[in-house]
């Protein structure tokens, strides 16, 4: 824990913030943010992930660091990504998120990070010592809207089948993680993958069905003569410019 002007303390999360951490990561981002959050800190990052900055019993302030990995060609290195940032409107301009993200980058190095990744706000991170670095390459949209609950939408292909766009399920996930598998064999020279899903299924499910829910909007295309095997997914992007921290 550690005093800021003006009486606050950034200290470590703790169970008992998660619905404040989870209403301001909402008023100040997108509803599916919260749930993001709290399937970081009730997985196996835990609490720690997470700082925040209070004033009295109040979070005025939050970040999370995740644990990434970064592929360059066949090199693996270890990496970190602050996510999940968010400010009381009534508490910016005080340098809340430079003390976070001080504290992010201090975590990050105790890891065993080689680099920090950032996708968010263009130019923005560039006060913190980021630089451009990566292209991400444009995902093919999905232009269709999203199936109703428990519904599928059928659009024709390209070939002599049908497609069905439906939610992805967790009886879905050892196609998805073997089209995770082929994706990262197609010969991009640098790829970045959130190391929680380089554990086979588990991940996924949890992503799939946290409570009921579906915070990362995956759909699942499947062609109606070929069963149940999804042929390729998609996640609701968010706009992101990729930077990078040594």
């Amino acid at each position: 824990m550690s005093t800021l002007p003006g009486g606050l303390e950034l200290r470590t999360a703790r169970p008992s913030d998660l619905d404040q951490v989870g209403a301001l990561l909402v008023e100040r981002g997108e509803e599916p943010d919260a749930l993001d959050h709290r399937l970081v800190v009730e997985g196996e990052l835990g609490w720690d992930a997470c700082a925040v900055v209070v004033d009295g019993d109040r979070v005025v302030s939050t970040a999370t660091l995740l644990d990434e990995t970064v592929r360059v060609g066949d090199i693996v290195l270890p990496a970190g990504q602050v996510e999940l940032v968010a400010t009381d409107r009534a508490y910016e301009g005080r340098g809340l998120v430079r003390a976070l993200m001080g504290w992010a980058h201090g975590r990050s190095r105790d890891r065993g990070h080689l680099l920090q990744v950032m996708i968010g706000i263009p130019y923005f991170y560039r006060l913190f010592g980021y630089e451009y670095a990566i292209d991400i390459p444009r995902a093919r949209a999905l232009r269709e809207a999203a199936p109703p609950a428990g519904g599928a939408t059928e659009h024709p292909s390209r070939d002599t089948g049908r497609q069905v766009l439906r939610d992805a399920t967790t009886a879905d996930v050892p196609a998805l993680v073997a089209l995770q598998d082929t994706a990262r064999g197609l010969g991009e020279p640098l790829t970045i993958v959130h190391r929680p899903l380089t554990v086979p299924g588990r991940a996924w499910a949890d992503l799939l069905e946290p409570g009921g829910a579906d915070a990362t909007q995956y759909y699942a295309a499947s062609r109606v003569w070929s069963g149940s095997t999804p042929t390729c997914t998609h996640r609701t992007p968010s706009s992101s410019a990729p930077c990078s921290r040594r």
